[in-house]
Parts: structure tokens; sequence; C-alpha cells
């Protein structure tokens, strides 16, 4: 047999292996076991508040034990789609995560990927939009002392070190 045949085979085999994994068996399997997770995150840390992607968290468990849902939709972080959407504000999340100090947002993704677009672009924005309205709300009414223990208590270090990065670029 010719390499170049064996190779056809080999081709094909995995082809079709791929086409096993895509089945809509195994789809609605990966939802079971990334639901059971869920449940399990929340049973582990019932303090924790679990908050569904309505785009499609809401697939991983039953509606009832989540406390409420957020809509952030994964293409307004997409590469030249860095954008702000207004109308989806989502300041009930903040205020959930904001009064307890933390939440989960639960969210799917596709096969291959290691983050949600949700979660490694939307989210992100999101949260250093708000924390920055957050920061000017307070510089516009005057309140200078608690827009500095804001900053230094509430916002992450990449934040924090923003001033200093122009700097130590400077500095290079």
């Amino acid at each position: 047999m010719e390499p170049s045949t064996k190779r056809l085979r080999i081709d094909k085999a995995t082809r079709s292996i791929k086409k096993m994994d895509n089945s809509l068996y195994n789809a609605l399997r990966l939802i079971y076991v990334d639901s059971i997770f869920v449940l399990e995150i929340g049973q582990l840390w019932p303090e924790l508040l679990l908050l569904a992607n309505f785009r499609c968290g809401l697939w991983y468990t039953p509606n009832n034990k989540f406390h409420s849902t957020g809509y952030f939709k994964s293409t307004d972080g997409h590469y030249s789609n860095w954008s702000f959407n207004t109308s989806r504000l989502n300041l009930h999340v903040a205020q959930i995560a904001g009064h307890r100090g933390c939440c989960m947002i639960i969210d799917s993704m596709r096969k291959g990927k290691r983050f949600p677009d949700s979660m490694s672009k939307t989210i992100p924005i999101w949260t250093c939009v708000l924390n920055r309205a957050i920061r000017n709300y307070f510089m516009r009414h005057s309140f200078a002392d608690s827009a500095e223990a804001f900053k230094s208590t509430r916002l992450g270090t990449w934040e924090q070190r923003e001033d200093r990065l122009i700097d130590w670029a400077l500095v290079v």
C-alpha cells in the first residue's frame, strides 16, 4: 500500500471521529456534565450567587438555581468591534456583585476555546467601563477621597498601575 493511500485512510478516520464528537448526543451530554459542575459549585459555595448569561448560560441548570441573569453578547468584544453597548448595561449584575462582593456568571462556549468570548472580552470591558464610570461620578461630585479609596480597593491591579504604564514605557 502506498503512503498516500494510508494518509487518505487516516484522514478519513480522523474526519469520522470528529463527526462522532460533534454529534447531538455528545453536545447534550457535555451540557449535562457541565450542568452537574455548576450545581456542585452552587452547593460548595452557597453564598456565591450564580447568574446565567441569558444567551447560553441558562442551559446549565434549572432556572430556580440561578439568582438572576445577565445579557452579555460576545460580539461586543470581538476584534475590530471593541465597543460598549449601552442597551445591555446589566446594572443589576453590578449591583448584585457589589452588594455580595462577588458573583459567578455562567456561560457556554464553542468547542476548542479556553473561555467564552463573553468572559475573555465582553465582561472585562463591561467591568472596566462601570468601574471608571463610578470613579468619574465620585470625581464629579467632589468625593476625591472616596474616589481614591474606591480606586485602591475595588479596581484591579492593571487599573491601579495604568497611570504608571506610560512612564514605564518611556524608560525603555
